[in-house]
Parts: structure tokens; C-alpha cells; sequence
């Protein structure tokens, strides 16, 4: 079985930024590097999820509801994100399943 890394990038719709955010770039670019230096990461597929503009306050965004379920369907075996608040609403949102994002 390929090992399959997802990256998830979101930023709020309240950046001032005209297409896609600054911040989106920084956030790639910081996850990649990451990803890039765990071979245990990098040697499988990598698959990007962005949310560029949508609220955080809830996970009613298309590319993060995409994600989860192809993580319920065991087709992502790693999420890597930026914001370690991201990480703790994940394992709040899941905390009735096994799923538990470290």
C-alpha cells in the first residue's frame, strides 16, 4: 500500500489578498519543506487541500469536507497542517472514533 500525505491550507476570507493569499503561499511552502525532509512523508503521494478564503470557525469548507472523507475512507494516512489549533479541533471534531490527529 502507498503511504498518502495530505497537506491542508486555509486561510480566512478576511486576508486583503486579490487571488490566492500570501499566506496560503507561506503556509505551502513551510509544509512542504516539512513534508520534504520526512522521507517517511515524501516518499508516497502528496495530496493538497486548500481552502483559501473560508471561515475557520466551522468545517463547512468544500476542499477540508473533501479530505476528511477520503481520511475516513483510508485513502490519506497523514494530514499535515500548519496551525497545531487546527490539529485540536480535528481530534475535538473526532473524539467519538478511533481517528486521532497527532
Amino acid at each position: 500500500m502507498e503511504y498518502t500525505t495530505a497537506i491542508y491550507l486555509r486561510i480566512s476570507s478576511d486576508d486583503d489578498f486579490a487571488g490566492e493569499s500570501g499566506s496560503i503561499k507561506n503556509q505551502r511552502d513551510l509544509i512542504r519543506q516539512f513534508v520534504g525532509t520526512h522521507p517517511i512523508l515524501s516518499a508516497g503521494k502528496v495530496l493538497e487541500f486548500v481552502d483559501d478564503g473560508w471561515s475557520g470557525t466551522n468545517f463547512d469548507r468544500p476542499h477540508v469536507k473533501e479530505l476528511l472523507e477520503l481520511t475516513r475512507r483510508g485513502g490519506v494516512q497523514c494530514i499535515v497542517v500548519k496551525d497545531a489549533y487546527v490539529k485540536q479541533k480535528l481530534n475535538k471534531r473526532n473524539n467519538r472514533t478511533n481517528h486521532s490527529f497527532d
